[in-house]
């Protein structure tokens, strides 16, 4: 254990402290499990005990954060592959959301066109749709091109300031993307800029919430 590891066991502790007075090291471990599990299972599969309607997309790769759920709960959170022979894959791990009629063929991103199958077993799927050597071929190309460069990360990131306004992290971050180009303006310029693109068109979302940013 470092000892940043150990600072943060002992701060977990602190802050358990009414639940666990005892701080039980067993204890606040399966406490912090539970809530990585949860964190996880949020990111990955959309799981959440508050549904709310989802967006239309119109990209038809995007699959809806209600078709995860239902999947995930379908494929009981396993690789959906079966074999010729019957037998159907037991892993758990790199799971990946695929169509089954994939999205080149107008495969749609619905709960009968969409299983679990892990990282192999997807990648296989591919090959069966494509040939080999087509995938071989993309496999290569991904390998091989340039990387973009990501800009640098400072205190002008105006992504932390909407999500401390309350606004979504996927809103946050399109409405991050409309105000890239103002290189030379203040942190305060940029997320007020930020926030009008936030909330429905029309509404008064954004003034709202512009009118909260104090000096930067």
């Amino acid at each position: 254990m470092t000892h940043e590891m150990h600072d943060d066991l002992r701060y977990a502790q602190a802050l358990a402290s009414h639940a666990v007075p005892s701080g039980d090291i067993p204890t606040i471990f399966h406490r912090a499990l539970k809530a990585y599990i949860a964190q996880m299972e949020k990111k990955k599969f959309a799981a959440t005990s508050k549904p709310r309607p989802g967006r239309v997309s119109v990209n038809p790769r995007t699959i809806p954060a209600e078709v995860k759920r239902q999947v995930v709960e379908r494929d009981q959170g396993r690789c959906a592959y079966v074999s010729g022979s019957g037998r159907r894959c037991e892993a758990r791990d790199r799971l990946e959301f695929d169509h089954v009629e994939p999205v080149a063929r107008d495969g749609q991103a619905s709960v009968g066109n969409i299983r679990l199958l892990c990282r192999a077993h997807n990648q296989l799927a591919a090959e069966e749709a494509f040939g080999a050597e087509f995938m071989e071929h993309k496999r290569h190309a991904a390998k091989t091109r340039p990387k973009r460069e990501q800009p640098p990360c400072d205190d002008r990131d105006v992504v932390p300031w909407l999500r401390a306004l309350g606004v979504r992290a996927d809103d946050a971050r399109r409405a991050a993307e409309g105000c890239e180009s103002m290189v030379d303006a203040s942190l305060e310029e940029r997320v007020r800029r930020a926030l009008t693109f936030c909330g429905p068109r029309g509404t008064t979302y954004g003034r709202a919430h512009a009118s909260k940013v104090g000096p930067a």
